[in-house]
């Protein structure tokens, strides 16, 4: 595993180094001229990154870290959910830190990302706590906007059980006029057929998709000039505009002077989907909001034939829920040949960036296997561990792929979602640096 962190102990035999995937790691101290001092960032595997906003020096031998935190807004939490997480603000390189001066709260509203300094002084299962807050000068920074900031787990607590996202109104198939919106989403395919060619209107034969799981998808066309770089588009994250046809009384005069014109029947406008009537403009790429990779030429089977085509894996963590995977009563059978029969064949999770994920059975009970085995066994070696671990949320982070019937599913979206969970990395407890399974 590939990591890296910075020397928080030091002691003539071993030193301390907080890690972003395990936390604290002891490691062995080597006198030599290459000796490490506190706050020196060290490589376990992998270099250390320029991480932005985050600095880690020392002063009167404490280790201090300035660095973006988000704290919770407890009056939108549930109440156990609110007391759970009431002195605590939480860092994506970091995690959980304590607040018990209550810092954020006297400087930042509840949900916004701050900027803060705390210091190094483990206890329990948090290891720093926020001494005070940075005035930003300038105004709020730019990489304070940024989605990772806001990944909090009282948000993957509350989110997760949630069946529908907020805005489940704005599907694909829907009719409803929405003149112009902006939106994020991202390239999921960049050579398309346009499904809107018309003789009448000369649009272009290709199209590349960009999706958000808000708008739905829409069509990014592409012009004669674009066409030698279309591949580039595929796993870009992009800002843009989209504009509905249907919005302008003089564009939908236009089409229907056509039609006419042209000797077809006129269509009425208000009734057809919003995808064939809006499209993508002013599109910015943005930073990736998720790390991406593009798959160029994946050959899968259609009818008997093999299909070239590229596709995108796309990261994503979620909160494990076992009622998500199967009912209480199949998770009581023994025999998995049986039990498998019974997991939900609708099982899927919500993402923030790409709304409803499909897992499949093999990989739900994948999951369960791993998660069932592991407990079992720590249950028998290390009661109170294994006590202490129930209260815990499991978190998988994994790789998700675009479903070849994506497009079918945009349209019957939410009900069914584009991606789907293709590879897991890693199964953990979200707090300290327990590891359930590792690829």
């Amino acid at each position: 595993m590939t990591d890296f962190g910075f020397v928080c102990e030091d002691h003539l035999d071993k030193i301390r180094v907080f890690t972003k995937s395990r936390q604290i790691l002891e490691l062995p101290s080597h006198m030599d001229d290459d000796c490490l001092f506190l706050s020196d960032w060290i490589e376990i595997s992998s270099p250390p990154v320029d991480l932005p906003h985050f600095k880690v020096w020392v002063e009167d031998g404490k280790v201090l870290v300035r660095l973006l935190v988000i704290g919770p807004n407890l009056l939108a939490l549930p109440s156990e959910i609110a007391a759970k997480y009431e002195k605590l603000v939480w860092s994506p390189h970091l995690g959980l830190l304590r607040d018990e001066s209550h810092v954020y709260r006297q400087n930042f509203m509840g949900d916004r990302v701050g900027e803060v300094v705390a210091r190094y002084a483990p206890s329990g299962d948090t290891y720093f706590e926020l001494i005070e807050a940075v005035k930003w000068l300038d105004g709020e920074p730019e990489e304070a906007d940024k989605g990772y900031l806001k990944l909090a787990p009282w948000y993957m607590e509350t989110i997760a059980p949630i069946k529908e996202l907020p805005l489940s109104s704005w599907k694909t198939n829907s009719t409803q006029i929405v003149k112009v919106m902006d939106a994020t989403g991202i390239c999921i395919e960049h050579d398309f057929v346009n499904p809107c060619l018309s003789k009448i209107n000369k649009t272009p034969e290709k199209c590349s998709l960009l999706w958000s799981p808000i708008t739905g998808l829409t069509r990014w066309i592409i012009t004669d000039q674009d066409f030698e770089d279309l591949l580039p588009r595929l796993g870009e994250w992009y800002t843009y505009r989209i504009s509905d046809y249907r919005g302008s009384s003089s564009r939908r005069e236009q089409q229907m002077l056509k039609r006419e014109e042209a000797g077809e029947e006129p269509v009425e406008m208000e009734k057809t989907m919003k995808f064939f009537n809006t499209t993508a403009s002013r599109v910015c790429k943005l930073e990736k909001l998720k790390p991406t990779q593009r798959i160029v030429r994946e050959a899968r089977h259609l009818n008997g034939e093999m299909i070239i085509e590229n596709n995108i894996e796309i990261e994503c963590t979620f909160h494990f829920k076992h009622s998500f995977l199967e009912t209480e009563e199949n998770g009581r059978v023994e025999n998995w040949a049986t039990r498998e029969n019974g997991l939900r064949k609708d099982a899927h999770f919500y993402d923030f960036d790409l709304g409803r994920i499909e897992i499949y059975p093999k990989m739900s009970m994948f999951l369960i296997k791993e998660i069932e085995n592991f407990e079992k066994d720590l249950k028998r070696s290390d009661p109170k561990e294994y006590e202490r671990l129930q209260k815990q949320m499991i978190v998988v982070k994994g790789s998700v792929s675009r479903l070849n019937k994506y497009f079918a599913n945009s349209r019957k979206y939410p009900d069914f979602g584009l991606f789907f969970l293709k590879k897991i990395h890693t199964i953990c407890y979200y707090q300290g640096e327990t590891v359930i399974w590792q690829a």
